[in-house]
C-alpha cells in the first residue's frame, strides 16, 4: 500500500477456542501468518460448554485474600481444553507471534458487587483485578502484553436495552465511590447536585439559549464558561480522570512487579466519548504501555460511535422536541469535538454512512489521539466489523477497507482485528493492508 504496510494483531475470542483442538493450531498459525498477523490477542479467559462460561484456568486461592470477590472454579471436565489453550499459546510464541491476554477481570467473580462489579473506586475490585492479572500471567507466562477491556465511567445520558449505567445515574448508592471522592479531595455530595441540575437543565432547553451558544462557544475556555463554572461539574469531571489513572496505575505497578518488560494496555473509547468516560488518552498514556481505542463505528447496538450519537440526539429533543434536529446536531458537534461535514440533519443519521465518516470523523479522532498521547507508535486501535456487532447494525468488508485505510492515511501502522473464526473475505481485506 502507499502508505507502508501495516502490522495487525488478530483478536482470538473465546468463542473459537474450541476450533483449537478440531481444526489443530497449525490452522490458525498458518492462516494467521498468511494474513500479515503480527501479534494474536486471546480472551477473554473463558471456556463454553455449550451455555455456560467458566474460566480458562483453576485459580490460586492464595492470590485472593485481599478481596471478598472470589474467583470462579474451572471444571474438571474442561481440564483438557484448559490445557489445549495453553499448549496453542505456547504454539503461539514459538512461531514468533506476540502473545496478548484479553482482560483478566472481575465478570465472572463471585460474591459482593453485582452491578458494581468494575467500580474503579471499590477496594474488593481493585484487589480482584490485581489478583486475576497475577492468576492470569501464572498460567500464560507466555504473554508479551495484557489489554484491559475497562473499567469506564459510563457516558451513556439514559438507560436503554443494552445499558442501564447512565452519567447521572452511576453513582447512586455507591459508597465506595463517595469515600474515593473524600480520599481524593472531592465533594461527593456537590457532584451529584451538578449532575442533578445538568439533567434538569437538558430537559429544557430554549432555542434562543443554543443559537447564542453556537455564537459564544469557540474557544477552551468558553467550555468552562459554559459547563465548568458550575464546580461540581469540573469536580465531577477531574474525579473521573484521576480514579482511572489511579487504578490504571496501580494495576500497571502489579503488571511491572510480575515481568518488567510485560505491557499492559486499555481499550477505551474513541476520544470524543472517551473523556466522558475518564478513560481520555491524555490521562490513560501516563499509566499504559499501549493504547487500543475503539473504532467501533456501527449504528445502533452499543458502544457504536454513530449509534452514541444518535441516543446523545434522542435524549435532547425527547426532553425538548420543540428544537430543530439540526440545531441539536450542530450544538453536540461543537460540545463533543465531533466533525461530521454530510450529517446536517437527524434524518441524515439514518442514511447510509458517507465516505467523509471515514475521512473526516475517523480521520479527526485518530489526530485527537495522536495529539494527546504524542504520537501513534504505541496506539493499537480495536476495529470490530460484520454482521452484529455489539447488537448494532452490520459493517460490511467495503467498509472495513475504508477503515483501515483511513487509519492508515492517518499514521497508523497496527491495529486489533476483531476476528470472528474463519479465513474468509474479511481476511481478505486484512491481508490488502498488509502486503
Amino acid at each position: 500500500m502507499a502508505n507502508g504496510r501495516m502490522r495487525p494483531w488478530v483478536f482470538m475470542a473465546e468463542f473459537w477456542f474450541d476450533q483449537i483442538d478440531r481444526k489443530g493450531i497449525d490452522y490458525f498459525l498458518d492462516g494467521w501468518q498468511d494474513a500479515g498477523y503480527e501479534t494474536i490477542m486471546f480472551g477473554r479467559l473463558d471456556l463454553r460448554d455449550q451455555e455456560k462460561i467458566y474460566p480458562s484456568f483453576a485459580p490460586d486461592p492464595s492470590l485472593y485474600r485481599e478481596t471478598a470477590l472470589e474467583p470462579p472454579e474451572l471444571p474438571a471436565h474442561l481440564a483438557p481444553a484448559a490445557e489445549s489453550l495453553k499448549r496453542a499459546m505456547a504454539a503461539v510464541k514459538e512461531r514468533g507471534f506476540g502473545v496478548c491476554l484479553f482482560s483478566p477481570d472481575p465478570y465472572l467473580a463471585i460474591g459482593p458487587g453485582g452491578g458494581a462489579a468494575y467500580d474503579p473506586t471499590n477496594s474488593d475490585v481493585v484487589a480482584y483485578y490485581h489478583a486475576r492479572v497475577r492468576d492470569a500471567y501464572q498460567n500464560y507466562p507466555m504473554a508479551d502484553r495484557i489489554l484491559m477491556d475497562g473499567p469506564e465511567w459510563s457516558y451513556e445520558p439514559e438507560v436503554f436495552e443494552f445499558r442501564q449505567r447512565t452519567i447521572f445515574n452511576e453513582l447512586d448508592g455507591l459508597e465506595s465511590a463517595r469515600r474515593a471522592a473524600v480520599e481524593l479531595g472531592y465533594d461527593f455530595d456537590l457532584i451529584r447536585a451538578s449532575l442533578g441540575r445538568l439533567r434538569e437543565k437538558l430537559g429544557r432547553l430554549r432555542e434562543d439559549e443554543l443559537r447564542r451558544l453556537l455564537v459564544s462557544q469557540k474557544g477552551a475556555f468558553d467550555g468552562i464558561d459554559l459547563l465548568l463554572l458550575d464546580r461540581g461539574l469540573w469536580e465531577w469531571f477531574a474525579f473521573r480522570h484521576e480514579t482511572m489513572e489511579r487504578f490504571m496505575g496501580r494495576l500497571r505497578q502489579v503488571v511491572k512487579g510480575l515481568n518488567p518488560s510485560l505491557q499492559l494496555g486499555l481499550g477505551p473509547r474513541l476520544p470524543s466519548w472517551g473523556r466522558i468516560t475518564g478513560c481520555g488518552l491524555k490521562t490513560i498514556s501516563r499509566v499504559t504501555d499501549f493504547q487500543a481505542p475503539k473504532v467501533y463505528l456501527w449504528k445502533g447496538g452499543f458502544d457504536g460511535y454513530y449509534g452514541t450519537l444518535a441516543r446523545y440526539v434522542d435524549f435532547v429533543t425527547k426532553g425538548n422536541p420543540n428544537l430543530p434536529g439540526d440545531l441539536v446536531l450542530e450544538v453536540l458537534f461543537r460540545l463533543l469535538g465531533i466533525e461530521m461535514p454530510d450529517v446536517r440533519a437527524v434524518a441524515d443519521l439514518q442514511k447510509e454512512f458517507p465516505q467523509s465518516y471515514y475521512d473526516v470523523t475517523l480521520v479527526g479522532e485518530i489526530k485527537k489521539i495522536e495529539a494527546d498521547v504524542g504520537g501513534l507508535d504505541n496506539v493499537v486501535p480495536y476495529v470490530e466489523v460484520g454482521p452484529h456487532p455489539h447488537g448494532g447494525e452490520p459493517i460490511s468488508n467495503d467498509q472495513l477497507r475504508s477503515i483501515v485505510a483511513a487509519m492508515q492515511r492517518a499514521g497508523l501502522t497496527r491495529f486489533i482485528h476483531y476476528w470472528h473464526g474463519q479465513f474468509d473475505e474479511e481476511v481478505a481485506v486484512v491481508r490488502e493492508f498488509t502486503r
